[in-house]
């Protein structure tokens, strides 16, 4: 839904990931939160260090730190 953050990660290699948007990309309403922020708890299902992370994600803020 609208103003909620969500994060994928694919298992198989060639994964094609889309998803809809409620308006035009601009990049000024974005906020990339770390995908690997202790206080959200995620249990991913593969180690960091076998993931490709793009730049953006590897830069993400704390969560606490966007309100």
């Amino acid at each position: 839904p609208e103003g909620y953050l969500h994060g994928f990660i694919t298992l198989a290699p060639g994964c094609l990931v889309a998803y809809k948007c409620s308006k035009f990309y601009n990049p000024c309403d974005e906020i990339t939160v770390a995908y690997d922020d202790k206080s959200l708890n995620i249990t991913w299902p593969i180690s960091a260090d076998k993931m490709t992370i793009s730049e953006k994600d590897r830069n993400g803020v704390i969560f606490r730190d966007v309100f």
